[in-house]
């Protein structure tokens, strides 16, 4: 046996000492510094090192044209056109039920305060329920109030809900089609003329 050799078997005689005596972890690092003679962050363990560069590439191109892509929204979604005055309304009762139904607790009784005005004039009263500028500024709208609580989970993952105990929907006169939508608006507050219904 060699010199060497037989430090080396003194040197993990040593560590086997280490490890009853000063527990695992202790007694690992022991051993590794014992018989190599070089601490791990000299050896390459885990040490910061030097970032690998990286290759940069540029994103790539859309590949439709910006003003295509415009032009086929506006081909499969065109902008509500002007109000035809010829076409009616749709009544105001057909809307209740969805309008309530949007509630987080439903109830068929719920108070509902509504108003018939021009796109524009929601616009003016309340940019938030109004913003859209694709639709023209003299379509009529049904704007509905509900009282009746709904929740709004806000944006960020596990953030407790807010419950409303009010909120507004938006329905495009002549089809009854939902527009908007927004909770804790009350369009009465806002001065709104409208009436109650059942």
């Amino acid at each position: 046996m060699t010199k060497t050799q037989n430090a080396q078997r003194n040197a993990i005689r040593a560590a086997v000492v280490l490890l009853l005596v000063g527990g695992l972890s202790v007694g690992a690092t022991a051993v590794f510094v014992i018989v190599t003679g070089v601490p791990s962050a000299q050896a390459g363990g885990d040490v910061a090192s030097d970032p690998e560069p990286t290759t940069h590439s540029e994103p790539e191109a859309p590949t439709i044209p910006t003003e295509d892509a415009y032009a086929e929204r506006v081909k499969n979604f065109p902008a509500l056109q002007p109000y035809d005055t010829a076409e009616p309304l749709v009544p105001v009762s057909t809307l209740l039920t969805s309008a309530r139904g949007l509630s987080t607790y439903p109830t068929p009784d719920a108070p509902v305060f509504a108003a018939s005005l021009a796109y524009g004039d929601l616009q003016k009263f309340s940019p938030g329920l109004g913003g859209d500028t694709q639709i023209a500024g003299d379509r009529p709208m049904w704007v509905l109030t509900v009282h009746s609580p709904v929740e709004n989970y806000g944006a960020l993952a596990g953030s407790p809900a807010k419950v409303w105990d009010v909120y507004t929907v938006v329905f495009d006169g002549p089809t009854g089609d939902g527009i908007a939508f927004g909770t804790g608006e009350d369009i009465e507050k806002l001065g709104i003329p409208g009436e109650y219904v059942k």
